[in-house]
């Protein structure tokens, strides 16, 4: 609980840069004529940016905790259990246009991540530079994707 709370109060000082500093500054006008509105729309935005940051960075040590008593010990399927429930969590909080930008954003790591799985298990051969065509592939997709 020590890590959730230090992390919540480490978020909610960087998304008062990212959302309320550049409401009251660039839409003080709109903020004067229409204030509870925007100022809803502003907390909204803040909350729900608060809510992933501290679900996706706390909740994977928290759950891995969990995952490893449950299972006895910490092995792959109990990291991925956490790490995927922590994601899950996290998104579900953000609206839908954040998601898809979250889900590029993530989308060459989960490729990577998937890449470097599949030679750790000896499924693909370990070609020497391939890890740059998996990245150049990646990105291609955020291009395909993001039109």
């Amino acid at each position: 609980m020590l890590k959730f709370t230090s992390i919540l109060k480490t978020s909610l000082k960087v998304y008062v840069v990212i959302h309320i500093l550049p409401t009251l500054i660039f839409r003080y006008k709109q903020l004067k004529k229409d204030p509870i509105p925007t100022f809803k729309k502003m907390m909204s935005s803040y909350a729900r940016s608060v809510a992933f940051l501290t679900l996706a960075c706390s909740l994977p040590p928290i759950l891995l905790c969990y995952c490893t008593r449950l299972y006895g010990s910490t092995n792959r399927v109990s990291s991925m259990m956490a790490v995927t429930l922590a994601a899950v969590s996290g998104t579900i909080c953000e609206s839908d246009h954040r998601r898809r930008e979250i889900g590029l954003f993530m989308l060459p790591k989960a490729i990577a991540a998937v890449y470097s799985a599949l030679i750790s298990r000896g499924i693909i051969p370990d070609v020497k530079n391939l890890e740059t065509v998996v990245l150049i592939i990646a990105i291609g997709l955020i291009g395909v994707a993001s039109n």
